[in-house]
């Protein structure tokens, strides 16, 4: 399981689409659009680097297959509702095998991003930040994203396919086989 996991409108849901490659998960400019978990069976091409016996190396494709988990936007729970919503992200991440942290690119972190990503990292497994929207004018250097603690930064845009190779090569990569 890969759960994708942050803040409301970072672009969870059109990530989630990309990888999945069809319309599953509904996007909207509207925060908090996605209230349940969207679970769907997602098959991978990942470039996966082999050694002969000479020492080459050498490209094989190798197809990767796992579940893929959208899911809410986090944020503070004000009513019943909203912390039904947030249980079924806990219980995502709770199976997950590899979390993915999803941060916008053009918004400096937040407490509430740090507070995520404490959370991701609390869990012990293999934690991925997703910084997305970083083809649109205003995206932030990097480096301004590495404060939140997670080593393996992956720069995104779900919405033009840039970065997605990358990212389903590291997430082939962390996948229990």
């Amino acid at each position: 399981y890969v759960a994708i996991v942050g803040q409301t409108n970072v672009g969870k849901s059109s990530l989630f689409n990309r990888l999945y490659g069809s319309q599953e998960a509904i996007v909207a400019r509207e925060a908090g659009t996605t209230r349940d978990n969207v679970v769907r069976r997602v098959t991978i091409l990942a470039d996966d680097t082999t050694k002969s016996d000479s020492h080459t190396s050498q490209k094989a494709n190798t197809p990767s297959s796992f579940w893929l988990i959208d899911t809410a936007g986090l944020k503070p729970a004000e009513d019943e509702f909203e912390a039904s919503i947030q249980d079924q992200i806990a219980e995502a991440t709770e199976i997950a095998d590899v979390i993915l942290v999803v941060v916008d690119g053009t918004l400096y972190p937040s407490d509430e991003d740090r507070r995520i990503a404490k959370t991701a990292l609390k869990s012990k497994k293999p934690v991925l930040l997703i910084v997305n929207k970083t083809d649109l004018k205003g995206s932030l250097p990097v480096e301004e994203f590495k404060r939140l603690g997670i080593k393996d930064i992956v720069q995104t845009s779900a919405e033009h396919n840039r970065g997605i190779a990358k990212l389903t090569d590291k997430i082939a990569a962390l996948l229990p086989s």
